[in-house]
């Protein structure tokens, strides 16, 4: 069966996820993890060293997913991306009603109008459009016009890093379709559905960092980066028991399941573990470790949500923390918005995201388009039943 993978590439691990090509939506199959570390951020000078192991890696695992993968999608690194909001006004050939083919012809216009020679546009989501002195935020097909005055938010990046990554991809017959935003990827990793109506919010954890993207009424409208990581939860580990840092990670690993009280018997959790840092033996409560961390990973978690002001959001929780016995336990205790439930069996990166997105687009296409009567119904219909 064809396959498609999507490629996260964290700074201390690569996860890379496989589906089943599909029409409507690519079928998750599984997720892998390779320990190759991102010791730098040029992107390039990394794939130039590992990309013959991450498409082995790929290759390896075609036979235990039961698919022949044809397409890789990248996600892009936090931070590597522009962003850029442009408004143009675009001239049709005549005053004519709005077909797709005009929207698809205005964005190109407005791309070409904006971008430099050496840009290239990741995404290009629309914001607004200006239609015979009103602007709409829907798809106005249909409507009669002259002109069209877009206003559009465009991903970019240059095009040396889109032409020399599916250089390396293409030379070891793997094709490369493309790069896909991290905000894009964490929302499309985390959310089945997206509310045209109302406001969703994305808390991915990372490795180094997090990051907050709010999707309002179907567009990126704020992503927030903040200091906080497994990282910093391991550095505490390490800081607070007096412990090399592999070491701590290692407990971070093994011992930590943040839960206040246990699953299994109340023993288990306030005993101690033995563990050999360098000569000598420390004993280590359980209990101490996971009241340590449930704290800092509550306090820095109120943080980030302190930046959502509307009690009507939906969030979800991306990362590897979700991994962790007892972490939907904490979100409850003290999270007052709704909690998405986890749309995935996958949800420790945004590579499957990548890949789904890459293979849909569908905050680009029709998504935002006005519904008909008929479709409002059948929307009623079937959430009645």
């Amino acid at each position: 069966m064809k396959g498609i993978c999507g490629i996260d590439i964290n700074t201390d691990r690569i996860f890379i996820s496989f589906a089943a090509e599909k029409k409507s939506s690519p079928v998750f199959r599984g997720e892998i993890e390779v320990a190759i570390p991102l010791k730098e951020p040029n992107i390039l000078e990394f794939l130039k060293e590992h990309v013959q192991e991450i498409v082995q890696q790929i290759r390896d695992n075609e036979k235990t997913y039961g698919l022949k993968v044809e397409k890789v999608y990248l996600k892009l690194p936090w931070g590597m991306e522009t962003v850029k909001t442009y408004e143009e006004t675009i001239s049709l050939k005549a005053r004519k009603k709005i077909a797709p083919k005009d929207i698809s012809f205005a964005k190109k216009a407005l791309e070409t109008a904006a971008l430099d020679w050496d840009d290239f546009c990741v995404h290009h989501f629309p914001v607004t459009y200006g239609i015979e002195g009103k602007v709409v935020n829907h798809l106005p097909i249909g409507l009669w016009t002259r002109k069209i005055r877009l206003k559009s938010n465009l991903v970019v990046i240059k095009d040396k890093l889109r032409r020399e990554t599916k250089d390396m991809f293409d030379n070891l017959e793997m094709g490369f379709e493309g790069f896909v935003a991290p905000a894009v990827s964490a929302f499309s990793g985390s959310f089945i559905d997206i509310d045209n109506s109302g406001k969703q919010a994305v808390v991915s954890v990372g490795y180094d960092q997090s990051h907050l993207v709010i999707v309002t009424e179907g567009v990126i409208t704020i992503v927030k980066s903040f200091d906080f990581g497994l990282k910093g939860a391991i550095s505490i580990l390490a800081d607070k028991f007096s412990l090399p840092f592999s070491l701590a990670q290692k407990i971070f690993d093994r011992y930590v399941f943040l839960q206040e009280r246990p699953i299994a018997a109340a023993e288990s959790f306030n005993k101690e573990v033995s563990v050999k840092s360098g000569d000598s033996y420390i004993n280590l409560s359980i209990n101490s470790l996971n009241t340590t961390l449930i704290q800092y990973i509550e306090n820095n978690l109120q943080s980030i949500l302190g930046c959502l002001d509307s009690s009507g959001v939906t969030v979800s929780f991306l990362g590897r923390l979700n991994a962790k016995e007892g972490f939907r336990n904490i979100l409850e205790k003290f999270v007052s918005f709704n909690i998405a439930p986890l749309p995935y069996a996958v949800n420790l990166s945004s590579s499957f995201g990548c890949l789904r997105y890459g293979a849909l687009s569908f905050l680009e296409k029709d998504r935002r388009r006005k519904r008909t009567l008929m479709e409002r119904l059948m929307k009623v219909y079937k959430e009645y039943f």
